[in-house]
């Protein structure tokens, strides 16, 4: 029961781990989460000081994103 147990607490951290990483032309966001692509911006969250923060880059500076 143990074992099963903390099987399922890693897999929980694991699929909520934030792991994508954004390549604009002058800068790196890493350790976030892509959402979406919404009128031409880039729309991702990250979490600060245990909360959900959301927000968005132009598609113009986006050079690539890494999952």
């Amino acid at each position: 029961m143990k074992r099963i147990l903390i099987l399922l607490i890693f897999s929980c951290v694991y699929l909520s781990a934030q792991n994508d990483t954004i390549y604009l032309r002058d800068t790196i966001i890493s350790s976030v989460r892509i959402m979406n692509e919404n009128n031409n911006q880039l729309i991702y969250f990250y979490i600060d000081s245990n909360k959900k923060k959301t927000e968005g880059v132009p598609l113009e500076k986006v050079e690539r994103v890494v999952y």
